[in-house]
């Protein structure tokens, strides 16, 4: 089995080429107090009149990332700054997923806690929606199943029971935030009705307002149950190594 290696790595074997500016050498930055060797080192990791952050090395290595994104990841420097900071789910799982973070259990606990949102007419029709959006733990059987019967590697399996747990999780999350919304503008649509039928003035909900406090609870829940795997002691929640 391969050694863990830096989390900016594309995910490849360790005697595959890395890239050319190391995060070691950005995070040796961090600890000069501005004296001439700070200046030295700066001025050698920069790349066109631009100092190469952990951010920039990660935006360079995936260019695929779309506007929205891109454009929050740039104004910061370190990974651990953009998921502190980050206001949606959605780039926080990719943000995960693409700097190959393995620790599957954490994310199906955040499922989990999404799962205690959904709101229902009965215990029943919450169950169903449960195991139609947030059921993780079929795909996680399945992938322990395949690993004890020495079908896969346990790296392989620790990273396929990540992508699925992502795929869950994205999948609750986006759930929850739709049927919210849903409920918003069907209440929104009957106060009219209701006041000129029954001459009760409900007060309109503010959709957009609604919408970014659900997303920040949802990234907020992320933050409390994963921590920042983007610090130093979280190091092992990420992991490479051998495929299949």
């Amino acid at each position: 089995m391969a050694s863990e290696g830096s989390r900016l790595q594309p995910d490849q074997n360790e005697d595959s080429a890395t890239s050319d500016h190391s995060v070691a050498a950005l995070r040796n930055l961090e600890s000069f107090d501005g004296g001439s060797e700070g200046v030295i080192l700066q001025a050698i990791l920069r790349t066109k009149g631009k100092l190469m952050t952990e951010v920039n090395e990660f935006l360079a290595l995936n260019n695929d990332i779309g506007s929205e994104f891109r454009d929050f990841l740039a104004q910061h420097e370190t990974l651990r700054d953009v998921w502190k900071d980050c206001p949606m789910w959605c780039w926080m799982l990719d943000l995960l997923d693409r700097c190959h973070y393995r620790n599957a259990e954490k994310v199906e606990r955040f499922i989990d806690r999404q799962s205690g949102h959904i709101e229902d007419v009965s215990d029943a029709a919450i169950e169903a929606t449960r195991q139609r959006y947030f059921n993780y733990q079929s795909g996680a059987k399945q992938i322990e199943a395949e690993a004890e019967a020495g079908t896969i590697s346990r790296t392989e399996a620790r990273r396929r029971r990540f992508i699925w747990a992502r795929i869950v999780a994205y999948e609750a999350s986006g759930f929850i935030l739709r049927d919210k919304m849903d409920r918003v503008r069907f209440n929104n649509a009957c106060a009219p009705i209701i006041d000129a039928e029954m001459d009760i003035e409900l007060p309109l909900t503010d959709e957009t307002q609604v919408e970014l406090s659900v997303l920040r609870r949802q990234g907020d829940e992320l933050r409390e149950i994963l921590g920042n795997p983007f610090q130093f002691a979280a190091a092992n929640d990420f992991g490479y190594g051998d495929i299949g």
